[in-house]
């Protein structure tokens, strides 16, 4: 061999190392990004599953606009109701309102009576006096 076949081929070993250690540099690169995209992909498939049984114990929007019309119904009801009892009540307050008070009814009943001793005094009066 010639000195320049010796370095040809010493140039061609270097070469080959130099190939190989970046062949097996690019294969470690490869890997580590492989299992980091592994990861990744487990934290938003986990996530995505959070999502699903988020969205499966959730009530759907029909369901929810059903139940806000039941209580809506039954809230008008329940108004109408108590607006009832308030007008009840009112035309209660007006007949208490409009009548009288025993009081009132004790001095009627005692200017009465206080009248009819009046007249029948009177009226025996003229009878005796005749």
């Amino acid at each position: 061999m010639s000195p320049s076949q010796s370095q040809l081929s010493n140039s061609e070993i270097g070469l080959k190392e130099y190939f190989e250690a970046r062949l097996a540099a690019l294969e470690k690169a490869i890997e580590t990004a492989r299992v980091g995209m592994e990861k990744r992909l487990d934290g938003m498939n986990e996530f995505r599953d959070v999502l699903k049984d988020q969205n499966a114990r959730s009530p759907s929007r029909e369901e929810v606009e059903r139940r806000i019309d039941v209580v809506e119904a039954n809230m008008c009801a329940s108004v109408e109701a108590v607006e009832k009892d308030i007008k009840e009540l009112m035309k209660f307050k007006n007949q208490m309102e409009g009548m009288a008070s025993q009081k009132d009814v004790s001095s009627a009943r005692g200017i009465a009576f206080a009248g009819l001793a009046i007249a029948l005094f009177n009226l025996i009066s003229k009878l005796v006096g005749l």
